[in-house]
């Protein structure tokens, strides 16, 4: 399977990991000129802004999600936020893992601090 296959299945294997918990998948690869996340998701009145990342035995998912993405996530969320005129919300950004049938959510907010 091609990286951009694995990707994809990595985002609906994600995608289905939070329905199961609870989760309302709002939109998927939302992309504006300075960034992208690959889904958004909205639980008990939240919004999370998620980065799937297909575990790769060279590079863990961990070592490819820095500061930078976080700060590109953080625009991408703004704009999807006021283009939808959704006021004062709580957001979270979220790293959901996926490595074979294994899903592991990190908090991005706490992890790059």
């Amino acid at each position: 399977m091609r990286t951009k296959e694995k990707g994809k299945e990595g985002e609906r294997i994600a995608a289905r990991f939070l329905k199961e918990k609870g989760f309302e998948i709002v939109t998927t690869n939302y992309r504006r000129i300075f960034g992208e996340v690959d889904l958004v998701a909205k639980k008990g009145g939240a919004y999370y802004f998620i980065e799937v990342k297909v575990e790769n035995p060279v590079f863990k998912a961990k070592e490819r999600v820095d500061i930078r993405k976080l700060d590109s996530m953080r625009a991408v969320a703004e704009s999807f936020l006021a283009q939808r005129s959704i006021g004062d919300v709580e957001t979270h950004f979220l790293l959901v893992i996926v490595s074979g049938n294994r899903v592991e959510v990190v908090p991005l907010d706490e992890e790059l601090l």
